[in-house]
């Protein structure tokens, strides 16, 4: 006859199995939060745009090809946004550490022109090329650890600036999860961003 399960296990995966709902939760409610605030700011045509944050639809123009850090895929532009999940204090769910990436001699373009972009946040709508996070319970498996350490440095190599508090609050955090956004050229985006005309200006 099977061996029952004790019932300090049956205890122990209901915990975990309700701990694993309420983070889902928590982070579901920061992504509507963060979608909210992020369609707060009105879309503007690239010709009337002025210096500062914006929001622009249009399609990457880009002068330069690169290869995204996580997924290895060619790409015109990419942003990597990394993530801590946290448990505790006022914010809970998955706070963002810092929004990285490449886009140098890009732009956007509309229908009134086109303009040089500094995104803080992009794609609005679109899902992640690609993901890696560690491990809240258990021990984070050793390729996944190697897959973080490869793309920082890939960052690092490619001319992306990544401070030391960013690296110290990565190394603190319980679970640290990136997130890399690959952008082909001719591909339509919803972003916010800061709009700099030393960046190459806004053209008709």
């Amino acid at each position: 006859m099977p061996r029952l399960p004790q019932p300090a296990s049956w205890v122990w995966t209901g915990a975990i199995a309700l701990f694993g709902g309420v983070v889902l939760l928590i982070s579901g409610l920061q992504i509507v939060r963060r979608r909210r605030r992020l369609l707060g700011i009105p879309t503007s045509a690239v010709r009337s745009l002025a210096v500062g944050p914006a929001r622009v639809r249009g399609n990457i123009a880009s002068t330069k090809m690169r290869t995204a850090p996580l997924s290895g895929s060619t790409c015109a532009l990419y942003g990597m946004q990394i993530d801590e999940l946290v448990l505790d204090g006022a914010i809970r769910g998955w706070r963002m550490i810092a929004f990285l990436g490449q886009w140098e001699g890009g732009s956007i373009a509309d229908e009134t022109g086109t303009v040089a972009f500094d995104p803080t946040e992009i794609l609005v709508y679109a899902r992640p090329t690609a993901t890696v996070r560690t491990r809240l319970i258990g021990r984070t498996p050793s390729d996944t650890i190697d897959r973080i350490a490869q793309c920082v440095q890939r960052l690092a190599e490619s001319g992306v600036e990544i401070s030391d508090a960013v690296r110290d609050q990565m190394d603190q955090a319980q679970v640290v999860r990136l997130r890399e956004y690959a952008i082909q050229a001719a591909d339509a985006v919803d972003a916010v961003g800061v709009i700099s005309l030393r960046a190459g200006g806004r053209r008709a």
